[in-house]
């Protein structure tokens, strides 16, 4: 079902974190092969953590790399593809040129509104009922800067949320009719920790702590924070992952963990 749903495709998009790199990028030359034995002319997009970094190693696989934070560059190559504007203006793209060469447009400013940007659709995934866990983001960056961590590269420092309102009610409306246990996939959960307690209190008041356990990723000062410890617990979180670098302050400070 999926080699037919490819091959019915324009344009493929593959978002890829380093450990799944090899697997996307097996799959995009895949789409080449058959472009090349089928007379297909289906384009593959790459994005996600791992071709930001490494935009030319993307390009060597596939037709484009969007680079960060794609909600706006996908659409504008979308739109360029079918007619409209130059790649050479879409910023945040990495692409080549009518002469082979790569080309690597400036990059994208982070986006300030995330509530402007739809939750997204779970149900529209194929196989989504195998889904163990419903992956669901309320903020995106980090308030801290440690030295070893691409999310800041990645997401900025500057800590953005969705509002709290929206979050519930994607909870409410998309997430949790398709299933109770509920990933966060937040870098740091508790970057504010006030906005976070704030959300928990609104599942809390709402009765859908009864309907679902959840999990996500936090920094050890969340431990520092009992009453935040105690809305997790009420709020029926089952499990969190914790970076443990060093028991060494001074290795912390070194690489800029505070």
């Amino acid at each position: 079902q999926h080699s037919l749903d490819i091959a019915r495709s324009e344009l493929v998009g593959i978002s890829t974190l380093t450990p799944s790199a090899p697997e996307a990028y097996e799959l995009a030359r895949w789409i080449r092969r058959a472009n090349r034995i089928r007379g297909h002319k289906i384009k593959v997009v790459l994005g996600g953590p791992h071709v930001t970094f490494l935009a030319d190693e993307g390009l060597d696989n596939a037709d484009y790399v969007v680079r960060g934070e794609g909600e706006h560059t996908i659409v504008e190559l979308v739109r360029t593809l079918e007619g409209e504007g130059s790649l050479a203006d879409i910023r945040g793209l990495s692409w080549w040129d009518d002469d082979g060469n790569k080309r690597h447009n400036p990059d994208r400013p982070l986006e300030q509104d995330l509530d402007k940007f739809p939750f997204a659709d779970l149900s529209l995934i194929q196989g989504h009922q195998k889904l163990r866990h419903l992956p669901i983001a309320t903020s995106r960056g980090c308030p801290h800067d440690c030295d070893f961590c691409s999310v800041v590269s990645m997401f900025g420092r500057g800590y953005r949320r969705r509002s709290n309102e929206l979050v519930v009610r994607a909870l409410e409306e998309q997430v949790l009719p398709l299933g109770n246990r509920v990933f966060f996939v937040d870098d740091n959960f508790a970057g504010r920790r006030g906005e976070a307690k704030k959300l928990l209190s609104m599942i809390k008041q709402r009765g859908l702590n009864r309907r679902m356990r959840w999990y996500t990723q936090v920094t050890v000062h969340a431990a520092r924070d009992d009453e935040l410890l105690d809305l997790m617990r009420e709020t029926n979180c089952h499990q969190v992952y914790v970076g443990l670098e060093s028991i060494n302050p001074e290795s912390l400070k070194d690489y800029n963990k505070v």
